[in-house]
């Protein structure tokens, strides 16, 4: 057998005191604002990527070396 069937035909919603309780108890539903991403730190996190590094190194090993 269904199990919407087991349900009443009409659904009630939280109270108005529950709704009230849950918000002050769990805050908005909402999700978290991310941080907001600076000039200065996309430059930070590029540096700290391995890639640029390793990058750098063989472009340093050519220079080093010529041709």
């Amino acid at each position: 057998m269904d199990d919407w069937a087991k349900l009443p035909a009409r659904v009630a919603g939280l109270s108005e005191a529950e709704a009230q309780a849950r918000l002050k108890a769990e805050g908005y539903n909402e999700l978290p604002r991310p941080d907001r991403r600076t000039p200065f730190r996309i430059v930070l996190e590029v540096m700290r990527e391995p890639m640029l590094a390793l990058l750098i190194a063989g472009g340093l090993v050519y220079l080093a070396l010529g041709d």
